[in-house]
């Protein structure tokens, strides 16, 4: 594909030389609250002062150094996003109307390249989530893609740092165990990957994965998670006040206003702007590796034809917008609750 689009930000500096004397130019910085790069709409950089440029020439040579920097500036040629999400008879929480609309924000506005990894009851889950994750990077993965992985269902936190997926609030029952996968026991598929990679959880319990220090052999890329709540938090059921539904509209809201965004404006849009998500929840934006001076944006690629892919569950034409989200009650996921009382009981 010749279109490109940016994925990360990165502190750079280049140098020019002027009468004969070497200045510095400070391409961008490092937010030192959350190492996110910022720059003010003129295009002038904190901590630059151009006022010393010493006449028009120098000036318009800062110009054209600038041109092309701001929120991204490593172009990259493809985005694959990997949808995890539960078969109809195995998903108490109806979540594919929520995945179908995610995926046609991804699909037709970002132009991404979208896999629909659906578990079903076939083979134990744990099995499938691992192939899915292998097949994808192995498919997808090179130092210039960027992979995001996105999963919708319950999450029960049965060890800190750790998380399972499941497909219904039974984890006591065998047939729920069956149905039910350890992430932290295939991350490393994604860690291995040579590219950059964002992972987006929408669950209950999902900063129980930020429990757990990690680290990487390739400390120069970026490995990021986006939580839809804290460690100890329970998340809505899908609808207008799910974090799935914030994250629909912020993408389209973002995607509409400046074409490319870090994870953290990402998570500041849903937090602070989208209409029914609760505002006393939590997103967290996690770094999975060693700290990185890069932090992935998200922006839209050149379009191009047949973007979306469809693992064991049949083919079918690409959605053409984001489907409406079905505005039920909100309601509270008690999984987790009922995998404390397990716990509680087990310690008496």
């Amino acid at each position: 594909m010749n279109g490109s689009a940016t994925h990360h930000e990165r502190p750079e500096t280049n140098s020019y030389t002027s009468k004969g004397k070497e200045k510095p130019f400070c391409v961008c910085r490092e937010n030192t609250a959350m190492n996110n790069i910022t720059a003010d709409s003129t295009g002038t950089y904190d901590g630059q002062e151009t006022e010393d440029l010493e006449d028009d020439d120098e000036r318009r040579l800062w110009e054209y150094n600038m041109k092309g920097f701001g929120l991204g500036a490593t172009p990259q040629r493809e985005t694959a996003v990997l949808m995890i999400f539960w078969a109809k008879e195995l998903d108490d929480l109806h979540t594919e109307e929520e995945v179908n609309g995610l995926e046609a924000v991804f699909s037709n506005l970002f132009n991404y390249k979208v896999i629909r990894g659906e578990i079903t009851g076939d083979k134990p889950a744990a099995i499938q989530l691992s192939k899915y994750l292998s097949d994808f990077v192995y498919t997808y993965d090179n130092e210039s893609t960027l992979l995001i992985v996105y999963y919708a269902g319950h999450g029960v936190p049965k060890i800190p740092g750790g998380l399972h997926f499941a497909g219904n609030r039974q984890p006591d029952k065998k047939l729920s165990n069956r149905n039910a996968a350890a992430w932290h026991d295939v991350e490393h598929i994604v860690r291995d990957a040579e590219g950059d990679a964002l992972l987006i959880f929408d669950c209950c319990y999902a900063g129980n994965l930020t429990l757990r220090d990690v680290q990487s052999s390739r400390p120069t890329r970026s490995f990021e998670y986006i939580a839809a709540c804290g460690s100890t938090d329970e998340t809505n059921f899908p609808g207008p006040e799910s974090f799935t539904s914030a994250m629909i509209w912020a993408l389209e809201d973002l995607v509409k206003s400046q074409k490319r965004f870090t994870t953290l404006e990402l998570q500041n849009k849903i937090m602070n702007e989208a209409p029914s998500f609760p505002r006393k929840q939590s997103v967290l934006v996690m770094e999975r590796d060693d700290p990185c001076d890069q932090r992935l944006v998200l922006a839209p690629l050149p379009p191009r034809i047949n973007r979306t892919d469809h693992i064991w569950s049949g083919d079918r034409e690409p959605r053409k917008s984001a489907q409406k989200i079905d505005k039920s009650p909100k309601h509270r996921c008690t999984l987790c609750q009922l995998a404390s009382s397990e716990k509680s009981s087990s310690r008496d």
